[in-house]
């Protein structure tokens, strides 16, 4: 009589569905992580402006200097706080986004994740007004897109290394 081992292994060898949406749940929250710690700073700062495509604020487009400008939303936030970034007034929705929110979920091989910013100022619409600072503070460029992608596959394969196994069965 013989011994037959029949042995599998590899990246992925009959991964239970638990294990594959640990891996992706955990993939979605470093995606998430990743935006907020690379990219959620960038939304505060002049060059996002552009890149973004946010909506001009009253006095940006014009002379800084006169009456006209001193009364216009960028000549307040100039004189008072000294300075002209975007989706930042006096600083504390800025700060409140610093604490970092991730909620990663998976379900049925699919995973979502959530980056909460506990900043309600920035949700604040006025009616009629064309400026959504929550759009603009949630704008991913192709670029960052790109990059996050990138991110989560490496992520992802080393999450799938972690957790190869082998399978054995003797006939």
């Amino acid at each position: 009589m013989y011994d037959v081992a029949l042995k599998r292994s590899g990246p992925t060898p009959k991964l239970l569905k638990r294990e594959l949406n640990n891996c992706h749940r955990d993939a979605a929250a470093n995606m998430g992580e990743f935006w907020h710690e690379r990219y959620r700073p960038k939304h505060f700062t002049n060059a996002a402006s552009t890149e973004y495509g946010y909506t001009p604020r009253q006095g940006e487009r014009g002379r800084p200097f006169g009456k006209g400008f001193d009364r216009s939303y960028t000549g307040h936030k100039l004189k008072l706080h000294n300075h002209s970034r975007p989706l930042v007034f006096s600083g504390e929705s800025q700060r409140r986004t610093e604490t970092m929110d991730v909620r990663a979920t998976a379900k049925k091989g699919e995973a979502f994740v959530r980056v909460v910013l506990h900043a309600p100022a920035l949700n604040f619409r006025y009616s009629g007004s064309p400026i959504d600072m929550r759009d603009e503070m949630t704008a991913v460029s192709q670029r960052e897109a790109d990059a996050i992608a990138i991110e989560t596959a490496t992520f992802l394969q080393f999450r799938y290394r972690r957790v190869r196994a082998t399978e054995t069965t003797t006939f």
